[in-house]
C-alpha cells in the first residue's frame, strides 16, 4: 500500500473520530438539559398539593402486590 493511501485513511479515520467526539459530546449536553429538566419537574410534582398522601396509597400498594407475589398469588398482573 502507497503512503499516500495510508495517509489518506488515516485522515479519515481521525476525521471519523472527531465526528463521533462531537456526537458523544452532544449526547452528554443533551442528557445534562435532560435531567435539569426532570429534576425541575419532579420539584414542581411534589409541591402539588395531595403527593404525601399519593405517595404513602402508592407505597402501600406496592407492598401489598409484593406480599401477593411472595405468597404466589396473582404472578401475572
Amino acid at each position: 500500500m502507497k503512503e499516500s493511501t495510508i495517509i489518506s485513511k488515516f485522515n479519515v479515520c481521525e476525521n471519523e473520530r472527531l465526528q463521533n467526539n462531537r456526537m458523544i459530546q452532544t449526547l452528554v449536553h443533551d442528557f445534562q438539559e435532560f435531567q435539569q429538566t426532570f429534576a425541575g419537574f419532579i420539584s414542581v410534582i411534589r409541591r402539588l398539593p395531595g403527593y404525601d398522601e399519593v405517595i404513602k396509597q402508592m407505597t402501600e400498594e406496592r407492598a401489598a402486590e409484593e406480599k401477593k407475589n411472595e405468597t404466589g398469588l396473582n404472578l401475572d398482573d
